[in-house]
């Protein structure tokens, strides 16, 4: 007897064959602005795959009011601190 939380792989099976309802594409979401690519910054970093940041993460970025801070040296920092 399964546990109602539980799914079967029947469940998972039925579930792929359901048609997709609404589908947003990593391109979609730059080109609203709800991401943004710094794919280049962090393949200086060592990352293979592009990256993207939301638009919040961007503007944390680009927050520089600090003497000594800047967007690249910041945006550096966060991919790197990552791996």
């Amino acid at each position: 007897m399964n546990n109602q939380n539980e799914m079967n792989e029947t469940d998972h099976e039925d579930l792929s064959l359901s048609p997709v309802v609404y589908s947003y594409t990593r391109a979609q979401a730059i080109e609203d602005g709800v991401l943004v690519d710094i794919s280049e910054l962090a393949k200086e970093a060592g990352f293979k795959f592009p990256v993207a940041v939301t638009c919040r993460v961007f503007e944390l970025l680009n927050d520089t009011y600090q003497a000594g801070q800047s967007f690249e040296g910041r945006a550096w920092d966060f991919p790197a601190k990552t791996l």
